[in-house]
């Protein structure tokens, strides 16, 4: 019956697990290598659902419109 399905993907951003904390983790890891204080998950937590773009904006308060930020 399903003999014809070569691949199975799933969005994993929150639908079927809860990666805030983990995607918080990463970003605040990266935060801490920098000098900066660690920030609790839940400032993370709201903007998991943007992705990078949301993390970074958070952990560096970075915008895809901010000046000198490199690609």
């Amino acid at each position: 019956m399903f003999g014809h399905i070569r691949c199975v993907l799933f969005d994993l951003d929150g639908t079927l697990i809860d990666s805030a904390a983990d995607l918080g983790l990463a970003a605040d890891e990266m935060r801490v290598a920098r000098g900066l204080p660690s920030l609790p998950i839940e400032a993370y937590r709201a903007h998991a659902g943007a992705g990078a773009r949301g993390m970074l904006g958070t952990a560096f308060g970075v915008t895809p419109s901010t000046p000198n930020l490199a690609p």
